[in-house]
């Protein structure tokens, strides 16, 4: 009978032993991160600082090594246009509507006129390379920056990453020769603006949950996340909600083909402004942490409808590219299988021991 019992629980043993392993774990944005150089060492303005050598990567591939990831532009610098004497007070005119377009909805925070006065960056700028606009981000604390230029009766508004320099959109208006170019620099730079916001890919972004110090928390059988969209959205109960990788290929928001849904969910709730997000699935759990991008579909059709500029949608006209991903899993349910497994086994040799 002992050798009986004791191949009875060999048996078990290698069945317990023999179960499929885990799948390995999907690539997470932290192994797809850029290593930056120490301050001091030259980096070229077009070439992306990277960890690993180049290599021909698939279209839309989130491990692209050429491609920067690209994280929130949340804090923004607004500078003022360089005019003619005769146009600096429609030109000072244009400057605070854009200010007032980005802050509508605290979508964006912007530098103030005396915060940039303080920090003597308050003059126009006809231009800026990538190295400059790093060095101007550290300098003012800025996401991103703004710059307004006039040349040749053409409006121009272009926005740069203050974390990496590069170009995120470059869009500009033709100003009519029939109208005094002071009568259009106002309600031209507000149509730059509104078309800036519109071809943004994201939204909102995660917030960290203070009480329970996470980002995705369950909350009985689901995993929720909050997200910050402003104030001013279209946002309702059940909305689809998406959150973006985006690579760094200039003009970053003017091509679909630079953006990949890396996780899925639906709005669950609004509470004071704060959108709580039921998490459906996701390539990697670590690809939705704190200023994490997120898209609202029907927002972002939403913001499509307005008055755009005629090319706006060139570039996006690509279907956004969804990641291969797998359904989520509150913390529980990821240990139910060890559980059942144990349990499985712990009732099959209680029976064995009875028996004999």
């Amino acid at each position: 009978m002992r050798s009986i019992l004791f191949i009875s629980l060999s048996f078990l043993f290698s069945v317990s032993q023999a179960q499929p392993p885990a799948p390995a774990p999907e690539p997470s944005p932290k192994d797809q991160a850029v290593v930056p150089k120490p301050p001091g060492e030259e980096v070229k303005s077009d070439q992306a600082v990277t960890s690993e050598p180049p290599v021909d990567p698939p279209t839309n591939s989130l491990s692209d090594p050429q491609g920067v990831q690209h994280h929130l532009i949340r804090q923004l610098v607004v500078f003022p246009m360089q005019v003619d004497p005769s146009l600096q007070e429609a030109a000072e005119k244009a400057w605070w509507k854009v200010r007032e377009e980005l802050t509508e909805g605290r979508r964006f925070l912007i530098a103030s006129k005396q915060f940039m006065t303080r920090k003597d960056v308050f003059h126009p700028r006809t231009a800026i390379s990538p190295a400059d606009a790093v060095l101007l981000g550290k300098h003012l604390e800025a996401d991103g920056l703004i710059l307004l230029t006039l040349e040749d009766r053409t409006l121009n508004l272009r926005a740069f990453s203050g974390q990496t320099g590069i170009l995120l959109y470059d869009k500009g208006i033709r100003l009519s020769q029939n109208v005094p170019l002071k009568e259009q620099l106002e309600p031209s730079s507000k149509k730059l603006v509104d078309d800036f916001l519109a071809t943004t890919p994201y939204q909102g972004f995660t917030l960290l949950d203070p009480l329970m110090n996470k980002v995705v928390f369950d909350e009985g059988k689901k995993q929720m996340a909050k997200v910050d969209a402003g104030t001013k959205t279209a946002i309702g109960k059940g909305d689809p909600v998406q959150w973006l990788a985006i690579k760094e290929a200039p003009p970053v928001y003017q091509d679909n083909r630079n953006f990949v849904v890396v996780a899925e969910g639906v709005v669950n709730d609004i509470q004071n402004g704060v959108i709580i997000v039921e998490v459906k699935r996701y390539k990697n759990m670590d690809y939705i942490q704190e200023r994490s991008l997120v898209r609202f579909p029907k927002e972002a059709q939403r913001l499509s409808e307005n008055d755009l500029l005629p090319n706006s949608r060139n570039g996006l006209t690509t279907e956004i590219v969804i990641a291969e991903m797998r359904a989520a899993q509150t913390e529980a349910d990821q240990h139910k299988p060890l559980v059942a497994t144990g349990m499985s086994l712990g009732t099959m040799l209680a029976l064995l021991l009875l028996a004999f």
